[in-house]
């Protein structure tokens, strides 16, 4: 084989075509940044503000690859059909057969055109997305690159919404469910009360407690009394000492019964004990409390979240928007057909080795 024939002619043919028939490509970029305001909250234990929301460089670079994921995704195809004609612009009749696309192809096979002549990138480095876009005319290209630029926007403003909603939702969620708790110890609540009805046991024992104290001081001075007047020689049996045993006796008894409405030690004692329900209602009292607190809470997670829903958290600033291309970058020609001279020059060489080494073995 020689060498004219196998780098020579292609290399020809290769400039022929690319200097005769390929058609100019003209490249539009914009340069955009995904930024994420996150969220203060105040907290109402400590009252100090935190962020929220977790790691913000980490939702950057998650909310910067959906933007690009949706640039080379079937949907984008979809979305920007409506607003450019993607037939007029990459199935023109002036362009090359090699370069253009069919016309009325399928999404499918216009989604791989697309990817080649759309080109979305994130930078980690820098947490910047630049999309480089290619038509056969600077108008087209910029228009393409605008559409792209529009879309994303839009992507960016759903995603935002999507998340403001969500969190109005869930914090809506929670003040209910806080106030279905609340609803249902405060009925609790009524409920033990009206069983064992006493309005406030709490009171009620203090003052039962405050009565027994009474009595026993009654008691003790009727004791003191008896036992100095026995001192004093007064007979057991005479009226006025039968009259202070008796006293004594009745407060003991009403001491008794007193005391067995808080332990419950009466033989006939029926129903729970004032101590029994001062406990119920001490725990219900907390559950309520607690009720209350998470209810008060869940409506400032409510409110928080409104006031967030208000303002966009995700946004998209293109910092370097799509402006008209002044020449044509594409195809690299020079570069293209060097690329096929020196592929040829190396097949050619393989090929004359692969020789050599076959007639050698054969001699």
């Amino acid at each position: 084989m020689s060498l004219v024939a196998a780098v020579v002619v292609p290399t020809t043919l290769s400039a022929g075509y690319l200097y005769g028939f390929a058609s100019d490509q003209y490249v539009t970029e914009f340069r955009l940044a995904v930024r994420r305001q996150m969220p203060v909250r105040a907290d109402p234990t400590s009252g100090a503000t935190t962020l929220a929301g977790g790691n913000p460089m980490m939702a950057i670079v998650q909310d910067s690859e959906v933007v690009v994921q949706y640039l080379k995704s079937r949907q984008v195809i979809q979305d920007i059909s409506p607003r450019v004609d993607l037939d007029r612009i990459w199935a023109r009749d002036d362009a090359d057969y090699l370069s253009r696309m069919d016309v009325g192809a399928p999404v499918e096979n216009k989604l791989k055109h697309w990817k080649t002549k759309v080109d979305p990138f994130f930078d980690m480095a820098n947490g910047l997305v630049t999309v480089q876009v290619r038509a056969f005319s600077p108008e087209d290209s910029l228009a393409l690159a605008t559409a792209a630029l529009d879309l994303s926007e839009r992507l960016v403003n759903d995603m935002s919404k999507r998340a403001q909603n969500d969190a109005v939702t869930f914090a809506r969620r929670e003040v209910d469910a806080a106030e279905d708790r609340l609803k249902r110890v405060q009925v609790e609540l009524a409920t033990f009360r009206n069983a064992n009805a006493v309005l406030f046991p709490t009171i009620n024992a203090t003052v039962v407690a405050g009565v027994e104290a009474k009595l026993r001081e009654t008691l003790a001075d009727a004791r003191a009394r008896y036992t100095n007047q026995i001192a004093q020689g007064v007979r057991p049996d005479t009226a006025q000492a039968r009259a202070l045993r008796s006293q004594i006796a009745s407060l003991e008894e009403e001491i008794t019964r007193v005391r067995s409405e808080i332990t419950g030690s009466g033989n006939n004692r029926s129903g729970p004990t004032l101590a029994t329900v001062v406990t119920g209602y001490a725990t219900l009292e907390v559950e309520e409390k607690l009720a209350t607190k998470a209810y008060e809470r869940a409506q400032a997670e409510l409110q928080q979240a409104r006031v967030e829903a208000s303002r966009q958290q995700v946004y998209l600033n293109a910092f370097v928007r799509p402006t008209p291309a002044e020449r044509s970058l594409y195809p690299i020609r020079w570069r293209f057909l060097l690329q096929i001279a020196l592929g040829s020059f190396v097949v050619w060489g393989l090929l004359m080795l692969i020789w050599q080494a076959a007639r050698d073995h054969g001699d």
